[in-house]
């Protein structure tokens, strides 16, 4: 008997906001087992932008006019950065992207035509064309602002008119910045957005993992043992012909772009162990996606009925462990987990 459920996975997240907004959008739910194929749905942004120009505050007494005005002179772009990064006192400062620049700048020139504000259908063109440009994100934080004036103390109104719009661009996993201009109906349009690559992220947050994979094993297989002792079965064991099964799956699935539990010869678990001649009566597989941390990845699969039935299976005696994370076939990064279980003969 073969237990082939498919395992959790974890995408791309998207938040959206919409300056002069004062409630910030509901933070994204934890990645929950989903299958393979699915794709997050940004959320869209409340509410709509500010029709009204408010004036620029007066100075308090003794103030010199203008003191409210922080932001030093240079670009739309270099300000508003400048404005960004003050407020990044716990995260690091962000950098312009060239091409991030390009695409968001291309983007609002499209929405400036069109005579549309930034949504969440609009906004999924914005991440499709940054994918499609070669610059593959994790995380994208778009904000937007139709205010008049000049654009420094703008930038004060905006800050102090929706101080959830900088608390998104200070989330600390963001490293680049863009800021797009344009005009609808001859009102200015800013887009400010803020993105992390693929690849920072999945560097940063697989170091440790990708560096010691025989730790990984033992922590992972410490969790699994720990779960079957709460329903009283006994512990299993690592075998070595298991951990090769699992590793080379994982590897293959990263390298050639594929997620699944049949590769794409149609081979699946049986034909794999059977090939590196370990002798069993019963052999079951779970994988996983995206996950970051041995206990992330354990949490997901106690979560899902068919990946416990695997974990928890009294016939299951040996156990075989796998992760790879980096770079796959089309550009975008990921890891991949595997667990092999097997009843030998």
């Amino acid at each position: 008997m073969r237990r082939l459920p498919v395992a959790a996975l974890q995408g791309l997240c998207i938040l959206g906001a919409i300056a002069c907004q004062a409630e910030p959008p509901p933070a994204p739910s934890q990645p929950a087992p989903a299958p393979a194929e699915s794709r997050p749905v940004p959320s869209q942004p409340a509410g709509g932008p500010a029709t009204e120009q408010k004036p620029a505050p007066a100075p308090q007494d003794g103030a010199p006019a203008g003191a409210y005005e922080e932001t030093p002179a240079g670009t739309p772009s270099e300000m508003m950065l400048a404005a960004v990064n003050r407020e990044r006192t716990l995260a690091p400062p962000l950098s312009a992207d060239p091409l991030l620049a390009a695409v968001v700048q291309e983007y609002v020139d499209d929405l400036s035509r069109r005579g549309v504000l930034p949504s969440g259908d609009v906004s999924q063109r914005l991440i499709d064309r940054l994918n499609e440009r070669g610059y593959k994100a994790y995380r994208v934080v778009i904000s937007f602002a139709q205010i008049g004036g000049e654009f420094g103390p703008a930038i004060d109104r905006w800050k102090r008119g929706d101080r959830g719009t900088f608390q998104r661009l200070e989330h600390p996993e963001l490293r680049d910045f863009a800021l797009g201009v344009g005009a609808i109906h001859d009102h200015p349009l800013y887009v400010a957005v803020g993105a992390v690559r693929q690849q920072a992220h999945y560097a940063a947050e697989t170091a440790d993992l990708r560096g010691d994979l025989e730790r990984l094993r033992q922590d992972e297989l410490r969790r699994v043992n720990a779960r079957r002792a709460e329903s009283r079965r006994a512990p299993l064991q690592r075998h070595p012909s298991l951990d090769l099964v699992a590793q080379s799956y994982a590897e293959d699935m990263l390298k050639r772009g594929f997620y699944g539990h049949f590769s794409p010869e149609g081979e699946d678990v049986s034909d794999r162990v059977r090939a590196a001649r370990y002798l069993y009566r019963k052999v079951g597989e779970n994988i996983a996606s995206g996950q970051t941390s041995v206990a992330s990845v354990m949490q997901g699969w106690i979560e899902s009925h068919d990946h416990l039935e695997n974990l928890l299976d009294r016939d299951f005696q040996e156990i075989g462990i796998g992760f790879a994370a980096g770079p796959s076939a089309d550009g975008s990064y990921s890891s991949l987990w595997v667990q092999v279980f097997g009843q030998p003969r």
